[in-house]
């Protein structure tokens, strides 16, 4: 009796190990490529862009079984960071500011070279808050990164998260 409860729980413990992610892969794909995206947003840093497409195809490459293929890739991608806003939320009273907001929109298009059904475009937008006593600059790389993250959970979801 022991010897079955000890194999289910190791069984439990060696399957949340697994990445979900992974698994939703489909079997035929075998590579993807990554468009350098285009800047459209007026007040973003100019390499931003670049940096988003970066780490777009990070993202695919370690968490993903494919591979990266400018030629005859199974899944493309390519968008345009289309809105960088910074703007002030939460007014307190006497209109003094005590949050100010990061906002990065980009609109994506991924085609699915297999399946057309399976292409899509979309908009995706995230936010990060910061203090308003900070400069913008000197926070900018980690908000970036916050970000960023999520815009890349979503997109990456939306391409092989099929819930």
């Amino acid at each position: 009796m022991n010897k079955w409860i000890l194999i289910l729980v190791a069984g439990c413990v060696f399957s949340s190990c697994y990445s979900f992610r992974s698994s939703t892969v489909s079997n035929t794909l075998k590579s993807y490529y990554v468009k350098t995206f285009d800047l459209q947003a007026n007040l973003a840093p100019p390499q931003l862009a670049v940096q988003f497409s970066e780490a777009l195809k990070d993202r695919i490459r370690t968490e993903s079984p494919l591979k990266y293929n400018e030629l005859k890739p199974d899944i493309s991608y390519q968008g345009t960071l289309v809105e960088y806003r910074v703007s002030s939320e939460a007014q307190q009273a006497g209109e003094q500011t005590s949050i100010s907001r990061l906002t990065i929109r980009v609109d994506v298009q991924c085609t699915h070279e297999q399946d057309e059904k399976k292409s899509w475009k979309k908009s995706f937008e995230y936010y990060a808050n910061y203090d308003p006593n900070q400069n913008l600059l000197s926070v900018q790389d980690e908000l970036h990164k916050q970000i960023f993250t999520k815009l890349l959970d979503d997109i990456y979801n939306q391409t092989f998260g099929d819930w």
